[in-house]
């Protein structure tokens, strides 16, 4: 079974089996919105913004933020074991988290960055998702162009 904690808005986490979530059901009404029904209760949900690399999604839910940070499975395992994620080594380089196209890009070769500056947008599932620095440094190479379809696991950009 597929297990993963969700924390909704800093409060205390849930646990929740994949298999618990058989009786939503989610009808598609455009890019980021659904029409979600659980248990005889209608919501109208709204993805707002996905952050993947923080794993944190920000919902709108009948008029209502939400942000929910989510531990999968291998950050509970790293939990279990008393060891942060913070602890293993953060790259540099910008890799692409998911297959997409490049529809921006925000840095040139040769400039600083910090932690958390936009380096590139890119478009997957329909949605603009801002990729950022993880940590200081400075672009070395970009090895992507505007329009280019990018696979998951690619090197983006190399930051020194």
């Amino acid at each position: 079974m597929s297990r993963f904690d969700i924390s909704v808005n800093g409060k205390p986490t849930q646990s929740v089996e994949r298999e618990e979530l058989h009786h939503l059901d989610i009808i598609r009404l455009g890019d980021s919105e659904y029409h979600t029904t659980d248990e005889n209760q209608s919501y109208h949900t709204k993805i707002l913004e996905i952050n993947l690399e923080e794993k944190i999604v920000i919902i709108d839910l009948d008029g209502k933020r939400f942000l929910c940070k989510i531990c999968d499975s291998l950050d509970l395992i790293l939990k279990s074991l008393n060891l942060n994620n913070k602890s293993k080594s953060i790259r540099k380089d910008l890799i692409s988290t998911m297959p997409g196209m490049v529809l921006e890009i925000l840095v040139e070769q040769g400039q600083n960055v910090e932690k958390g500056d936009p380096l590139m947008i890119l478009e997957a599932m329909k949605m603009e998702n801002i990729l950022k620095a993880g940590q200081d440094g400075s672009i070395n190479k970009i090895c992507c162009n505007i329009q280019d379809a990018v696979e998951k696991g690619q090197l983006l950009i190399e930051i020194v």
